[in-house]
This record gives C-alpha cells, sequence and structure tokens, in this order.
C-alpha cells in the first residue's frame, strides 16, 4: 500500500480537531464508535483511552486491533466490527 511521506503531512493537515473539547459537546444519544490501533504511532492508545473517558454519558464503544495508524482497518475483524456497531446503534 503506498502512503504518502511523512515530511509533505504538515502541508496536507491543516484543520485540527480537538477531541478533547469537542467530545463532551456531542449528544449523548448519539452512539460513538473508538477503533483504536495497539500499535498507533499518531494516536496512540493512550490518548484514544483518554479520549473513551470523555465519553461519560451516552453510548460507547471501545475496540482494540492489532495494528499500527495506518494498517489497523486490515486487521481481521475491524471491518465486522465496524459492521456490528452500524447494525447495533446505526440502524436499529
Amino acid at each position: 500500500m503506498p502512503q504518502i511521506p511523512k515530511f509533505t503531512l504538515p502541508f496536507l493537515l491543516t484543520e485540527k480537531w480537538d477531541a478533547a473539547n469537542a467530545l463532551p459537546h456531542i449528544p449523548a444519544a448519539t452512539p460513538i464508535l473508538f477503533l483504536s490501533g495497539t500499535r498507533d504511532e499518531l494516536v496512540p492508545p493512550a490518548q484514544m483511552k483518554a479520549l473513551r473517558q470523555l465519553r461519560t454519558e451516552g453510548k460507547a464503544r471501545w475496540r482494540e486491533f492489532e495494528g499500527a495508524h495506518n494498517d489497523t482497518f486490515l486487521v481481521k475483524g475491524y471491518w465486522n466490527e465496524v459492521a456490528l456497531w452500524m447494525k447495533d446503534e446505526v440502524l436499529a
């Protein structure tokens, strides 16, 4: 899988989302799926766990997969988990 060289990323990433401040403002009725790669080098598991802990009200599902930032979606079970969450929380 081709990857973008790291030196070009600052030019491409112009928007920042302050997840820690935004997450508490998401309505409790909105289900959230947290997917974390255990070897994620851009969004470390500890940071994802901290975000998960900010979701104190409402539905939230947490799943970890053995993967890095750019390949977690290739790990067996990842897309099954997304489909299950959509079935349980979005389509229900």
